[in-house]
């Protein structure tokens, strides 16, 4: 859902008064962000993500979103299940 949300946002109300790139470099700060980008390997589920990145599951779910929303993560269903990966 959390996806959905950011995916639907236009880019000039998502963070007020500030350019993508400044926000990204902020996100990029982030100690769950570089920890979250580290441990992707390959094509992982959620549930891997979550027990490699032991972070709470809310957690990682608005990382990714955020992650989506700048083209650094892709995700797909495939058989019935989505997986995520770098770009």
């Amino acid at each position: 859902m959390s996806i959905l949300l950011h995916s639907k946002r236009k880019k000039c109300t998502f963070v007020p008064g500030m350019n993508d790139k400044k926000y990204l470099l902020d996100l990029i700060r982030d100690d769950g962000i570089r920890h979250l980008l580290s441990i992707m390997r390959g094509r992982q589920t959620l549930n891997q993500i979550v027990s490699l990145s032991r972070l709470p599951r809310y957690k990682v779910i608005g990382l990714l979103a955020r992650l989506i929303r700048f083209n650094t993560i892709r995700w797909e269903y495939d058989t019935q299940k989505f997986l995520f990966s770098m770009m």
